[in-house]
């Protein structure tokens, strides 16, 4: 019998081991398949792709992103020998096309690094090649928790309290390189794998609401970490938890941000966050959640045949955690007989997350106007977290039974989020004005591992359970342009709209599709009628024109 041989594959600095082959070039194949498979990278097509094409795709993803790529081929008996890209292509060349049923379960990784590195930190690795030094100089500045020592060609990071690990290349560049790629890789992890996502236990009577903030704060710190940007001191997060009957919880969407986008970057594609605030990115990541459970059969709902309609099971509860108060009428003083809505206005002088607060009364239509987190909880508050969309499909509106806010005063919160509306009437069905328990936590100064503060402000990040791959790294954007600027974030309208039309396909315009929901639309003009009435302000509504999208312009 021939002896056979292993390739491993070095994608920058970790290693993938592929199957034995009896020929070089195979095996190399089965080590690039492999790769594929491990860091879930974009081309992969198990039953259409052939050797050539796999090790080709891959080439190409490498040199676009200029990753250094590698091929070690051994053989019990034989020195281990290299090949490069061009001597396995032009081997496998003259070979026909096999087709492939998928990965063996010998699939194994090998290598220089302790954990394989995700899809996730890979790229942002890759896109991060043009000065090695600096950027590994940049996460020393930003975090407390990073030191860096520059040891002339050689650089020692200390990551928190691991033991202090050195890195020596071919040159001072490369040195950078290896030492910046395995501080990505500590910094950035899948949210899901995290311990304070589930916070409750099985059996629990009551939760802890301490305990639910502090995993609220591990987790908002990483999902900063994620996109190597640390959490600053006032930096405002929130959290929506879920509770199952049988007293498990657990946090299902996070959101980190306190603007809102200028004016000017308005676009009608839906492919940018608008509302940059905590609470609202919280919100529409539970929304993204809902879709998802719904498209999943979960068991938090249950399908009801006649009508096709979905309801949630009894004692599945919601929550949601704000590590500031809400801004607008919540801030005022429990004494206070101010009851009007306030909006926020773009700030005249451009800054990380400025915006200006004045009552809903005064009107100004040389910027951009957005209604204040208050006022945004207090419609929730009738309407429903779940929004116009799922409202069309749930044969009741889902509302929070808890809120939960560091530094508030219950009083001043109470007024804000259900005292001021709660004379609304002839709300139709299951509707309702929702009286949430209201929680007030002393509020804390944030234990933060930060120096840097240049961005502060600047970014708005966002995550929610259930998501995979790279989306359960969470994504990032700009609060002044509203732009993604970390992977195709799933709760922006476009992707809301795509995820809608999995469970009601019509392709409509995201603002007619809201527009089914009569009964939630009903509801909402009802409580902007009665905000008139009693003189509480008018309601501010986004420029329509920017909900007059189609999914079909990306299919075209």
């Amino acid at each position: 019998m021939a002896k056979r041989w292993t390739a491993s594959v070095t994608i920058g600095d970790i290693s993938y081991e592929g199957d034995e082959r009896s020929e070089e070039a195979v095996a190399a194949a089965s080590a690039a398949r492999n790769a594929f498979m491990m860091l879930k990278l974009p081309g992969w097509e198990p039953r259409s792709s052939s050797n050539v094409q796999i090790v080709d795709k891959l080439h190409r993803f490498c040199q676009e992103r200029g990753i250094e790529l590698r091929f070690e081929l051994k053989r019990k008996g034989i020195p281990k020998k290299n090949l490069s890209y061009a001597d396995v292509s032009h081997a496998l060349e003259d070979r026909p096309k096999k087709h492939y049923a998928g990965p063996r379960k010998n699939m194994s990784v090998v290598a220089s690094s302790s954990k394989t590195l995700p899809k996730f930190s890979a790229l942002k690795i890759a896109n991060h090649t043009d000065d090695w030094i600096s950027k590994l100089t940049s996460l020393g500045q930003k975090f407390d928790d990073i030191k860096v020592r520059d040891q002339g060609n050689e650089f020692t990071v200390i990551f928190r309290k691991l033991q202090p690990k050195s890195f020596k290349g071919s040159s001072k560049q490369q040195s950078a390189k290896l030492a910046y790629e395995w501080t990505v890789t500590q910094l950035t992890k899948p949210l899901s794998t995290m311990e304070c996502i589930g916070i409750g236990i099985e059996g629990e009577p009551r939760m802890s609401w301490q305990k639910t903030a502090d995993c609220c704060l591990k987790a908002a710190k990483q999902l900063s970490c994620n996109h190597l940007e640390p959490l600053h001191e006032d930096d405002v997060f929130a959290a929506i938890i879920m509770r199952k009957p049988e007293g498990t919880a657990k946090i299902i969407s996070i959101g980190i941000g306190k603007g809102f986008i200028h004016g000017e970057y308005l676009d009608e594609t839906g492919s940018s966050i608008i509302d940059c605030h905590a609470e609202v990115l919280a919100r529409r990541g539970f929304e993204v959640f809902l879709m998802k459970a719904i498209n999943d059969n979960d068991q938090i709902l249950q399908k009801r045949k006649e009508s096709h309609m979905y309801s949630l099971k009894e004692g599945v509860e919601f929550h949601l955690f704000v590590s500031k108060v809400p801004c607008g009428n919540a801030t005022l003083p429990p004494q206070s007989e101010d009851r009007q809505l306030r909006y926020r206005k773009e700030a005249s002088q451009i800054g990380n997350g400025i915006c200006e607060i004045e009552t809903s009364q005064r009107e100004n239509s040389d910027k951009l106007h957005l209604m204040c987190c208050s006022a945004k909880i207090a419609l929730w508050n009738v309407v429903g977290i779940q929004g116009a969309l799922l409202s069309c499909v749930l044969e009741k509106p889902v509302y929070l039974s808890t809120i939960i806010v560091r530094g508030g005063n219950e009083a001043s919160l109470k007024r804000a989020f259900y005292d001021r509306i709660s004379g609304i009437g002839n709300l139709q069905g299951a509707y309702k004005v929702n009286e949430p328990k209201i929680i007030s936590l002393p509020e804390t100064a944030l234990k933060v591992a930060v120096k840097d503060t240049a961005a502060k402000g600047k970014y708005a990040f966002s995550w929610n359970s259930g998501t995979e791959g790279d989306e359960d790294f969470g994504g990032m954007s700009d609060t002044i342009t509203g732009k993604v600027l970390d992977g195709d974030l799933c709760i922006t309208k476009k992707n809301l709209l795509k995820s809608w039309n999995e469970i009601r396909p019509n392709y409509d315009k995201y603002g007619n599709s809201k527009k089914y929901a009569t009964s939630y639309m009903s509801v909402k003009e009802i409580f902007r009628k009665y905000c008139l009435e009693k003189r509480l302000g008018k309601w501010i509504a986004i420029p329509k024109e920017v909900d007059q999208f189609s999914l079909v312009q990306y299919l075209l």
